[in-house]
């Protein structure tokens, strides 16, 4: 199967935070026990990273111009910092607080202190891991494309952004159960760094330098 890799564009949101809802099921399900949320909130999140650095967020479809299912995606970030700063500052924060209040998001208070517990426990652990600003944020492939090399085009893509912008030390986390993952990572150059934790385990912290 041929494939095209192209930015993305907010009408790509909808079918990339599907793609997220399906690559990581096992998340998902660890916070919402009653059935996955609308992917409103991710499509907001998702949003908010186009706005902010559209050069750094790029999806795969089939090269066939009929083709409209996206196969894949990857978002990077080049400043992490600055992008939380965005998020507030930029008033992203309210917006999203205002739509969980309106029921928007289908999240009740209860799992939404479960993720923010979990958020605090990963920040709480990772202080002692090596603080990049550059980092691979999100990575999904479709089912039927993994194995075939489109997660290593998209990875390389998103790396290029990154060492264009002038970032020499990238950074990601991965489960450390996830040996696909783990083999396509270790392939382009990344090397554990240590390892931090949140509410469904622990994460491998992984670190590319050039």
């Amino acid at each position: 199967m041929k494939w095209q890799i192209r930015p993305a564009s907010p009408e790509d949101l909808n079918q990339v935070a599907a793609l997220f809802l399906e690559s990581f099921e096992e998340t998902i399900g660890h916070f919402f026990k009653d059935g996955p949320p609308p992917a409103a909130a991710l499509e907001d999140f998702f949003c908010f990273l186009l706005k902010e650095e559209p050069e750094a967020f790029w999806v795969a479809r089939q090269e066939e111009k009929a083709a409209k299912s996206i196969l894949g995606y990857i978002v990077v970030v080049a400043d992490l910092p600055f992008l939380w700063r965005r998020a507030f500052l930029g008033g992203y924060v309210f917006h999203w607080a205002k739509r969980f209040l309106q029921g928007v998001y289908g999240v009740n208070i209860r799992v939404a202190c479960r993720i923010l517990q979990n958020k605090f426990a990963f920040w709480r652990h990772s202080r002692s891991m090596p603080q990049y600003c550059s980092q691979i944020l999100s990575l999904a492939v479709t089912g039927n494309c993994r194995g075939k090399g489109l997660g290593r085009k998209l990875l390389e893509n998103g790396i290029l952004y990154l060492h264009k912008r002038g970032k020499k030390n990238i950074k990601l986390e991965v489960r450390p159960w996830n040996k696909t993952a783990l083999g396509l990572y270790s392939s382009i150059g990344f090397k554990p760094a240590g390892t931090t934790r949140d509410s469904q385990g622990e994460w491998l912290v992984m670190v590319k330098t050039s």
